[in-house]
């Protein structure tokens, strides 16, 4: 039994925690912990220094975890559903439309309703003028994107030393797709970031038992961690990453899908470009490329419209100080611990 957190809030709760005070089944209390491999040497030095001079009991990190999710998993969804609104409401869309949106957006109706009522070829010729000058901007931007084209400088990676190197949290959402699984996880082992600084977050709703057996069937290096978010409303992806942000511990995190197939030194790229960037630049997207380009012209379009996308306007984009298009995936983020 859990010692730690008795006031029902999430203040003070670390589902990260690597220290908690737990009741055992022979009535004992001790302090139970998983510590850092990195650290174990200095682990009597810090209970030391902390009082804890008596006996404690070690456990594995994922049992740790397994029993703080146990017992937090009601606070721990209630934050990932509902923080937001209560930190930011101005930002979050729980309450819905204003008052003022809803009556601009039923005068909107009623005004349009009306002129195709009243005068269907003015509101005919009107919407066609519109919806033309709206597809004529996107063609421009593309076309100001092509005409002051830069090839991307690239530059080879810097050899860094190991030791230097932060945490970093890959966080995958998968939901149905234990047919990917096997290509999935051969991918995500071949990134190159020492294992003991990278933390692989494998995000499942708890009730998606085919995926999460596929998952098991793996064999999982020790760096990979399934992280079961209990089913609750609503069933989306921000909803799934809110919930397992809070188990990554990494200075650096990045999301990907289940159909990724990121290039092995993808993570040492983005790192160097954040120590080469200033600290405006919170997020870098990295350009996504289809695989199947050959099988037929659909997926040759699909092709040509993601390389016109990552490699020609958004590049455009960030010089121009513009805001970008976030591809939902190949995202890494810095400062959010």
């Amino acid at each position: 039994m859990i010692m730690n957190g008795r006031d029902g809030s999430l203040e003070g709760v670390n589902v990260r925690a690597n220290l908690i005070w737990c009741q055992l089944r022979d009535g004992r209390t001790l302090p139970v912990t998983a510590p850092d491999p990195r650290s174990v040497e200095t682990l009597s030095v810090s209970l030391a220094s902390n009082g804890l001079r008596r006996s404690f009991a070690l456990t594995k990190p994922e049992t740790l975890r397994t029993l703080l999710t146990r017992k937090y998993w009601p606070l721990l969804l209630e934050t990932a559903t509902r923080k937001l609104a209560y930190d930011e409401p101005a930002m979050s869309a729980h309450a819905g439309a204003r008052f003022w949106q809803g009556v601009v957006s039923a005068l909107l109706v009623l005004g349009v309703a009306a002129a195709f009522a009243t005068r269907p070829g003015i509101a005919s010729t009107a919407l066609h003028v519109a919806m033309s000058t709206f597809f004529f901007s996107c063609v421009l931007l593309r076309l100001l994107a092509v005409l002051t084209f830069r090839a991307p400088a690239t530059a080879p990676l810097k050899r860094m030393d190991p030791r230097t190197r932060p945490d970093y949290s890959v966080l995958v959402c998968l939901y149905k797709e234990s047919a990917v699984v096997p290509d999935l996880i051969a991918s995500l082992k071949t990134i190159e970031w020492p294992r003991s600084r990278l933390q692989i977050l494998l995000v499942c709703e708890d009730d998606d038992v085919d995926t999460i057996d596929a998952l098991a069937r793996q064999e999982l290096p020790p760096c990979f961690e399934i992280v079961r978010v209990p089913p609750a409303q609503p069933r989306t992806k921000p909803k799934a990453l809110n919930y397992a942000m809070m188990f990554a511990r990494g200075q650096f995190i990045t999301l990907y899908d289940a159909e990724d197939r990121p290039h092995p030194r993808q993570l040492e790229e983005a790192w160097q470009t954040f120590l080469q960037s200033d600290e405006s630049v919170g997020c870098l997207q990295a350009p996504l490329v289809k695989a199947n380009t050959s099988r037929n012209a659909l997926t040759a379009l699909f092709h040509l419209e993601y390389a016109g996308l990552f490699g020609g306007l958004m590049p455009w984009l960030a010089r121009v100080g513009s805001p970008i298009m976030l591809g939902g995936t190949s995202n890494h983020f810095r400062g959010l611990m």
